[in-house]
């Protein structure tokens, strides 16, 4: 007896050895984006990336990298599709907007670009997934076609405990709006539909008039709406349906879409708690 139950006991150890590796061995379908932080003349691409900006005109306690990879996080954990970018970034002079998106072609791994302007103003949030220094939550919602959906997430009221809110651009904000270009709205310079014609949201137009989009949604406050204010801004419904129908993505978590409930301050992260899994699951870095 002894010997069967150690007999069986080491079978069953070496089956489930056995599925696990097989279930490691199998590739997590998901979105990767693979951040790389250029801060050096010497990297090649469609800019010339330089140095941060001087400490005076950052504020927050946080930088560049931390901000982008949170930014880069919350739109993997809405989108989930088997799908890889590669995005160089980094700070550029003279820049002339806030930041600026470089889409690559399409490819199996697609590289890219985005450009943050140094001779500005920011607030690299040292905590970028909470919303502790920002207040006046606001959620607004439209019928589009396809039924109710929110069309802006975000907080209507500058920085509070820091000086000169007024001037500064949230880093967050400006990172996931050029992410999203990267991710999807890049189609609609060449033509694609500005309307949604299948899914549970069929019949959604993103554009006035029937009229083909150009790169940005047009509806203020949104978060791909071409201008920001000095707030944060969040993934609306309009902005995930936009972003993914230009993408062609379809595995997507649309849970924000339709109304839902306030994230107060400092609990963005009690919404996002499966990020931590995900990012194990994804390898997603900054190199």
């Amino acid at each position: 007896m002894n010997q069967h139950n150690t007999t069986t006991t080491g079978y069953l150890r070496s089956l489930a050895v056995g599925v696990l590796l097989l279930v490691s061995s199998v590739p997590a379908l998901a979105l990767v984006i693979e951040s790389r932080l250029c801060d050096s003349r010497q990297c090649r691409g469609q800019f010339s990336y330089t140095t941060a900006p001087p400490a005076n005109q950052t504020i927050g306690g946080g930088d560049l990298a931390s901000v982008f990879n949170a930014a880069a996080r919350i739109w993997e954990s809405l989108i989930h599709d088997n799908a890889h970018f590669i995005i160089t970034f980094g700070w550029v002079n003279n820049l002339g907007a806030a930041g600026q998106a470089v889409p690559a072609s399409i490819s199996p791994i697609v590289r890219n670009e985005i450009a943050f302007a140094n001779n500005l103003l920011w607030f690299a949030d040292a905590t970028p997934l909470l919303n502790e220094e920002f207040t006046g939550f606001e959620e607004t919602f439209a019928d589009l076609g396809g039924g109710v959906i929110n069309t802006r997430r975000g907080f209507n009221q500058a920085l509070h405990n820091v000086p000169n809110p007024a001037f500064l651009l949230d880093l967050l904000t400006i990172a996931l709006h050029e992410i999203g270009h990267i991710l999807g709205l890049s189609i609609f310079d060449t033509g694609g539909d500005s309307f949604i014609d299948s899914g549970p949201f069929a019949g959604t137009t993103f554009c006035s008039g029937g009229q083909t989009c150009g790169a940005h949604l047009d509806i203020a406050g949104a978060l791909m709406f071409p201008s920001t204010s000095f707030e944060r801004t969040l993934i609306s419904g309009a902005d995930l349906l936009f972003v993914t129908e230009g993408g062609r993505f379809t595995d997507v978590d649309y849970s924000i879409v339709a109304p839902v409930s306030v994230p107060a301050a400092g609990t963005l992260w009690l919404c996002l708690l499966g990020l931590p899994l995900l990012t194990l699951a994804r390898r997603s870095r900054t190199t």
